[in-house]
């Protein structure tokens, strides 16, 4: 009885985790907790013959170019910030057609047609580092140091390991947000910011990954929403702690 009553816990437990933060549309799906796309390649055959059978390997090229396609309109469509998308960026063309080449697929699957299905996906973690330091951000000099060895962080119960940004309300996603300090704001989630360069994870209240993310002694700071790309911090909230979890890894989370 005592077992049953564990097994139902534990399942319970299981059913109550909070679901990835997802963007959705005819093309395919956006991760931003896993930081990847996923898409389904279709492969139709041209001509079928009496038993369904066709030309071996021609519906399966057909569906891995059609998996290859939604994933660059996809990553075309990932918002950087308030103002960009990495489609409007063009100096990133030949890099995002390079990152196409690396889309992953456990194998197609074959229907009695000929038709190919082809689930792929494709990381997106490359993203911070090519995006650089864009706009210039000669303002955070004073966030910017030389990153600790993770073997001392970790050892250390007097640094931390990671940020958390906890928003106070809905907001889309996207690889930067700038926290707003008036004429002084700050740039979260790309190579050169003031934190999170390492890039953004975005995670619902809740979800045991985030531990995974940020570490045992994350800073955790809460702001509200302004937009698209922007958050305030709340009062009493110091943006001078972004100094120390400038390299470490940083997730925002949603109610």
């Amino acid at each position: 009885m005592l077992r049953l009553a564990l097994m139902a816990l534990a399942l319970l437990g299981l059913a109550a985790t909070p679901d990835p933060i997802l963007q959705r549309d005819d093309d395919g799906t956006i991760d931003w907790t896993a930081a990847e796309l996923r898409v389904l390649g279709v492969g139709t055959p041209r001509i079928l013959s009496p038993n369904g059978a066709m030309t071996d390997g021609d519906p399966y090229e057909v569906a891995v170019a059609d998996a290859r396609q939604r994933l660059g309109r996809l990553l075309e469509r990932i918002r950087v910030d308030a103002d960009r998308r990495l489609g409007r960026i063009p100096e990133l063309g030949e890099r995002r057609s390079q990152a196409l080449d690396g889309l992953r697929s456990p194998g197609p699957q074959r229907f009695s047609d000929g038709t190919v299905h082809l689930v792929a996906s494709l990381d997106l973690t490359w993203l911070p580092e090519a995006l650089g330091e864009s706009p210039p951000l000669d303002a955070l000099d004073t966030f910017v140091g030389p990153p600790l060895p993770d073997a001392i962080v970790l050892a250390d119960p007097r640094l931390p390991t990671g940020l958390i940004l906890v928003i106070d309300g809905p907001l889309s996603p996207s690889l930067r947000l700038q926290i707003d300090r008036g004429d002084d704001p700050l740039w979260v989630g790309l190579r050169g910011d003031a934190a999170g360069r390492t890039g953004l994870r975005w995670f619902r209240e809740g979800d045991p990954a985030i531990a995974a993310r940020v570490g045992p002694r994350p800073v955790r700071l809460q702001g509200a929403p302004l937009g698209v790309g922007r958050i305030r911090l709340s009062e009493g909230m110091d943006p001078s702690q972004l100094a120390r979890v400038a390299d470490l890894p940083a997730a925002v989370v949603l109610p």
